[in-house]
């Protein structure tokens, strides 16, 4: 298994814009991508998810900078946000979370919102069901962290408008989630 590739988006033998739409849709699709281009701007409007974009020509300390932050990323441990009342459903996110990522727990809004207030966050779980509110209270407050609703609440299209993704906590296994907030998290777009 690779680290990360370099890629330069004009190969003798095809388009490099290509090989990133095979890598995407392999058994690697969060492989840290940093592309060579010497068409920047180019690189930057073409639709696919990248760590970064290198100008050429370019010094050897600039790419390396760029492939070490791609794959810092990619290796650091996550802060996970996780605001459930129900004991069963803490059980299955823990278990379906990858074991270096650090996860604390709320099982109210008045504690999500002290934890929200004190500490970023990269993801925050939700369950909308909460013993003193809605957790959709809590949509203002996540910052830049990806939000994943994962209540047996049907949650309102409004609310759906404004998280990644939207699961029923009784229809989804640990693995399938573990593999579901996996992606979600390290999928990175071009820089604007």
């Amino acid at each position: 298994r690779y680290a990360a590739m370099t890629l330069d988006l004009i190969l003798p033998d095809g388009c490099g814009v290509d090989l990133i739409r095979d890598v995407r849709s392999s058994d690697c699709p969060d492989l840290p991508i940093v592309v060579v281009s010497g068409d920047p701007q180019r690189a930057m409007t073409t639709s696919f998810s990248v760590s970064a974009i290198v100008a050429k020509p370019f010094e050897q300390q600039e790419l390396m900078r760029a492939v070490e932050q791609a794959t810092a990323v990619q290796m650091r441990s996550l802060c996970v946000l996780h605001v459930a009342a129900s004991e069963e459903q803490r059980r299955i996110v823990r278990a379906g979370l990858p074991g270096d990522w650090e996860v604390a727990e709320a099982l109210t809004v008045a504690a999500a919102t002290a934890l929200l207030a004190g500490q970023a966050f990269d993801l925050v779980i939700i369950d909308l069901a909460l013993p003193d509110g809605s957790g959709a209270k809590l949509l203002g407050m996540v910052g830049g962290a990806h939000v994943v609703l994962f209540s047996a609440e049907t949650a309102p299209v409004e609310v759906c408008e404004r998280v990644a993704v939207a699961l029923a906590d009784s229809r989804v296994a640990s693995s399938d989630l573990a593999d579901r907030l996996e992606m979600l998290i390290r999928s990175r777009e071009v820089p604007q």
